[in-house]
């Protein structure tokens, strides 16, 4: 790898009526970037990166300074490299020189070329060490890592969620991991090999007065600070699968009590101070493969919500005027049981949504229910799931048992009967419509026994929440099967 691709910047001398450059002849500190510690590459666009830097010298007050550079396109390569933005170079001279240790912190968002929509950091009581001759470093009685940020509760466009995807970089630093570039004094170049910890002048050899040496050119590797969510849902039973005329919003999906807005400590990667609310619309993307709906959803999230030990609803829509929901804890149970193979159940104590994973989570939605939920966390890092079971407002009954069962030679025996009304709002105990119970009765179910369960089965569903049913069985112990109305209706009176 050469110097070239590490950005190494040579000054350039002035001549004749030209005004000196006060930067001559001083050593940039100089950065290369990674644009996710998952995927190890650099950022795929030209990408706006913020950063602060702490100079720390023995016997001596730490010294800060922020500066914005651009992370270019990584092409082929499997970093950025990092180029200052004109007048925000910054150089080791003006830290401590060959004393200074370097504590780096960064932030970006991919893509983004915006500086003003990367976080602030808070500057309150910097004081320039020099305000002629070194404005650009500050010393500071405090440091504060912190930065707020918040999602948006409307996430539906491209636009919004690509300025979301906050990431961030604390690789160098004491206890930081391959945030130095190792030079070979014996091949005369930078090597490939990464080393650790915080950037320092290394002297050429080990005799007491070397003079000889080089600085460390920094690597900033990024991580994303949230957590990103996607949902599918798929059309299953009980919708029209050989059209995509159905499978509609009554109301988009929203996701429920999650975490939007919180401050991230970037020296240790770790999330504070966390307010919840409803994203209430999600980033959509409609297929329908096979004349089947499938509806995928993305949004971003601050982490730390604890899914495991929420009860409550984390996934609310309506389809076709039908409520569904899942609960957080059903969620992390299907997490919690899928099987990694050699890896085992690995998220089997699975509780909280963390940052730098991708949740996704697959919803089989029938007339009746959600089939099943699977879920997953890809890119960043995999988290899969087994099916889970969702739920949808409905009701449910059971037939008495008051003797023998009538299985599948006894089929002519009996058959079932519905009428159905739609209500101009969604049904509940205040709301129930009377009826006319001799009207809104169609043919008898079509009916098949299923010999393994010991049931019956009929291809109805529970259309929406809007309709209500009434449900009649009849039958006739000679083994005639009764006809539709007139055999069917009865009056219903007080006592008999």
């Amino acid at each position: 790898m050469s110097a070239a691709a590490l950005l190494a910047v040579a000054a350039c001398s002035k001549t004749g009526s030209e005004p000196a450059n006060p930067n001559a002849g001083k050593e940039l500190i100089s950065f290369s970037g990674e644009g996710g510690a998952a995927t190890k590459v650099g950022f795929t666009t030209t990408t706006y990166v913020k950063m602060r830097v702490k100079a720390e010298a023995a016997g001596k007050a730490p010294r800060y300074t922020e500066a914005l550079a651009s992370a270019l396109a990584c092409g082929t390569e499997d970093y950025s490299v990092l180029q200052y933005t004109s007048g925000q170079e910054r150089y080791w001279d003006d830290a401590y020189g060959r004393d200074s240790k370097l504590t780096v912190y960064a932030f970006a968002i991919p893509g983004n070329v915006d500086g003003d929509k990367l976080p602030v950091w808070s500057q309150t009581g910097w004081e320039p060490v020099s305000a002629t001759t070194n404005p650009n470093w500050n010393t500071d009685d405090s440091e504060d890592n912190t930065v707020s940020w918040s999602v948006k509760t409307v996430q539906n466009t491209d636009e919004i969620l690509s300025i979301e995807d906050l990431t961030f970089s604390n690789n160098i630093r004491v206890g930081g991991k391959d945030g130095l570039y190792t030079y070979s004094f014996d091949g005369s170049a930078w090597v490939e090999a990464k080393g650790d910890g915080v950037m320092v002048w290394r002297p050429k050899t080990d005799a007491a007065g070397e003079t000889s040496g080089k600085f460390d050119k920094g690597h900033l590797i990024f991580e994303h600070a949230l957590a990103k969510i996607e949902i599918n849902l798929k059309e299953g039973a009980g919708f029209n699968n050989e059209a995509s005329t159905d499978f509609t919003w009554t109301k988009k999906l929203s996701l429920v009590g999650v975490n939007t807005q919180g401050t991230f400590n970037v020296s240790t990667g770790t999330w504070s101070e966390q307010t919840s609310g409803t994203i209430t619309e999600m980033f959509e993307t409609t297929g329908t493969p096979a004349a089947k709906t499938v509806r995928q959803l993305t949004a971003y999230v601050i982490p730390g919500n604890n899914l495991y030990e929420t009860a409550s609803n984390v996934l609310e829509f309506e389809i076709d005027n039908a409520k569904y929901y899942v609960t957080g804890k059903q969620i992390a149970e299907a997490i919690r049981s899928y099987d990694y193979g050699a890896e085992g159940q690995k998220y089997a104590s699975f509780e909280t949504i963390e940052g730098g994973k991708y949740y996704i989570i697959n919803l089989s939605v029938a007339k009746k229910s959600i089939d099943r939920i699977t879920a997953a966390v890809v890119d960043w890092e995999k988290v899969n799931s087994d099916d889970a079971v969702a739920q949808n407002t409905y009701v449910s009954f059971t037939l008495e048992d008051r003797g023998t069962r009538f299985q599948n030679a006894d089929a002519s025996k009996f058959n079932l009967f519905r009428s159905a009304k739609t209500a101009a709002n969604y049904i509940d105990g205040d709301s129930e419509p009377n009826y006319d119970w001799a009207s809104g009765y169609e043919g008898p179910a079509v009916k098949t026994w299923n010999g393994d369960a010991a049931e019956w089965k009929t291809g109805w569903f529970w259309e929406n929440n809007l309709t209500y049913y009434h449900f009649r069985a009849a039958g006739n112990t000679e083994g005639t099967a009764v006809a539709l109305v007139n055999d069917i209706v009865f009056n219903i009176t007080s006592g008999a």
